[in-house]
């Protein structure tokens, strides 16, 4: 699963995200190691607030709901500290 967060730069939230034991990637799988933008986001036309938030989420057999459960609230509280942190995000709100 490949998601975008606006606001939220994607090496940002993967390193977060792995201090609570959660894996995840940026960009696409065949891109990987790159800081550019996944070619396919780019042809998508995403917004540039949204396509360095992109993170890859992978979910195969051994992955649990409890596993589910936790990485979904762990990035609740971690897409919300990083944009605190965030002035565009923080300019964004006060309009």
């Amino acid at each position: 699963m490949n998601i975008s967060i606006g606001f939220v730069e994607g090496e940002a939230l993967l390193m977060s995200l792995d201090m609570e034991g959660i894996c995840v990637s940026t960009g696409s799988a065949c891109s990987s190691g790159s800081l550019k933008p996944s070619h396919v986001a780019e042809a998508l036309k995403i917004d540039e607030e949204f396509i360095h938030g992109t993170t890859r989420f992978t979910v195969g057999r051994m992955t649990t709901i409890e596993d589910i459960d936790y990485t979904v609230e762990k990035l609740k509280e971690v897409v919300t500290r990083l944009r605190a942190m965030s002035p565009l995000y923080n300019d964004r709100r006060k309009k």
